[in-house]
């Protein structure tokens, strides 16, 4: 039996399928090569009783990066994800306000690793500031001593344990 001769068309079609083939293949081999030259960092950043921090601003830094760091912010469920870090010595940062900012440094990120952390941000230290208003002037411009006077409408309790701040106001 004799196989009949292709004909021009059906060539070509043989041929364009051939080079798609090949096309996806070359495509297929090189993003799974760049998979695994990139490490992952992700995580949740939660506060003290364990809730979710949404909105905190987190930073990887290494030298490793092109431009030296990558900044995101944690989404809704405290999340953060970094998909695509090239192996290296990383520095984590998260800060959000109201909390102490957290630091780690000599984070090791490996090809083909994906590293997870739960982080935990402290409550930051609260300070005081109280605005008192009267109607005159307790202090004594005239005098070039420290002292001052202030009366029984000018006294006030603080039950706080942080730095306290008086800024002192008159209206004349």
């Amino acid at each position: 039996m004799n196989p009949q001769p292709l004909r021009p068309a059906a060539i070509r079609r043989r041929r364009c399928r051939g080079a798609l083939l090949l096309a996806a293949c070359v495509l297929c081999c090189r993003t799974t090569a760049a998979q695994d030259l990139t490490g992952a960092l992700i995580g949740t950043v939660k506060d003290p009783q364990g809730a979710v921090l949404a909105g905190a601003t987190v930073r990887v830094a290494s030298a490793a990066l092109i431009g030296g760091s990558a900044t995101q912010t944690t989404d809704g469920k405290g999340q953060l994800r970094f998909p695509a870090l090239p192996p290296g010595q990383y520095v984590l940062e998260i800060e959000l306000k109201g909390f102490a900012s957290f630091r780690e440094e000599d984070l090791i990120i490996k090809a083909g690793i994906t590293l997870e952390r739960t982080e935990v941000l402290q409550l930051a230290d609260v300070g005081a500031s109280v605005v008192v208003e009267g109607a005159g002037s307790p202090i004594d411009v005239r005098d070039p001593g420290f002292a001052s006077q202030f009366g029984a409408d000018m006294q006030v309790s603080l039950t706080n344990d942080g730095p306290v701040t008086f800024l002192v106001k008159s209206r004349e």
